[in-house]
């Protein structure tokens, strides 16, 4: 049982099958908290099925330490307001706040955080351990 626990995992991947509208930021899910572990992103998929409109949303981030660590996912690397899927590639050294939440932001040209109308996208977050 303890080995199943401390090393069984749930296949090292984070996810919100469903992201929508009406909130600047959406919790993707929480990075998991085993002692003596250090997490490290390896990738997100972003998969924006409807594109995301309205109050002027321009793009998306994708940060960790409930949306106040490191941005994984910046605003070049996906379009919010296309349809499609983005694969961002981590170098395998940003660290994850273990325990804490992996937030999707909605920002407008400027940055400012936003609520789209209109959109509908999932987001999946792998990671690794050491």
């Amino acid at each position: 049982i303890d080995y199943v626990s401390n090393n069984g995992g749930d296949g090292n991947l984070i996810r919100n099958g469903s992201v929508g509208t009406g909130a600047t930021s959406v919790t993707i899910g929480t990075a998991p908290n085993i002692a003596g572990r250090t997490y490290y992103v390896e990738k997100v998929v972003i998969k924006v099925t409807v594109a995301f409109s309205g109050n002027s949303v321009d793009h998306i981030t994708v940060s960790e330490n409930g949306g106040s660590g490191t941005v994984i996912v910046t605003e070049a690397d996906a379009d919010a307001q296309s349809t499609g899927t983005y694969v961002v590639e981590s170098d395998g050294a940003t660290a994850l706040t273990a325990g804490q939440d992996i937030d999707l932001a909605f920002r407008d040209a400027s940055n400012n955080l936003v609520a789209p109308t209109a959109g509908a996208a999932s987001v999946a977050v792998y990671y690794a351990w050491d």
